[in-house]
């Protein structure tokens, strides 16, 4: 577990939610993470564990810069199945290829949102990607950024699918 947590940290330049919950986004429970995707509620006993710049933090701080950028990865996967069915390659291979295409063509958006990208890593068939929106945001650059996720060719589970989900912030250019 610690290695894996250790190993996903460089992945990320910001925060990591791991086993979490989320009931809406202004306000947060510590054991339920809503999915507006799936119109589900994930709920972990423990509550989850969130990260920042590689360190666990006791509660979920608002970021209150405004800038566009990679938020948080969220896990909907346990450990286990995670470790079977990944690695922290492959999900660096994700990371870094939805960033590529989110920053070059938000960055100089001239609306503001949010971008939640859900993957499920399958064995067999093809990998299903869903994508969530909130706020302003250009609905007609979102429109290529779906359109190039999707064409992309993205590593596939090894054993049992899983899931995992991008956060991703657009702040506009002209605030």
């Amino acid at each position: 577990m610690k290695i894996i947590l250790a190993l996903l940290t460089t992945i990320l330049v910001t925060n990591f939610c791991f086993g979490q919950e989320k009931t809406n986004a202004d306000s947060i429970s510590k054991n339920k993470y809503y999915n507006p995707i799936e119109n589900k509620v994930y709920v972990a006993e423990d509550g989850f564990k969130t990260y920042k710049d590689g360190k666990e933090v006791d509660s979920i701080q608002k970021n209150t810069k405004k800038e566009t950028k990679f938020e948080t990865i969220i896990l909907l996967s346990g450990d286990q199945e995670l470790k079977e069915s990944t690695s922290v390659e492959d999900l660096k291979i994700i990371v870094d290829k939805t960033n590529e295409i989110f920053y070059k063509l938000f960055n100089n958006s001239k609306k503001t949102g949010q971008i939640m990208i859900q993957f499920e890593l399958q064995k067999e068939k093809d990998n299903i990607i869903q994508f969530a929106v909130r706020d302003d945001l250009d609905l007609e650059i979102m429109k290529k950024f779906e359109k190039l996720i999707l064409a992309e060719k993205f590593p596939k589970s090894h054993k049992n699918p899983i899931k995992f989900q991008l956060i991703y912030k657009v702040n506009s250019k002209d605030n």
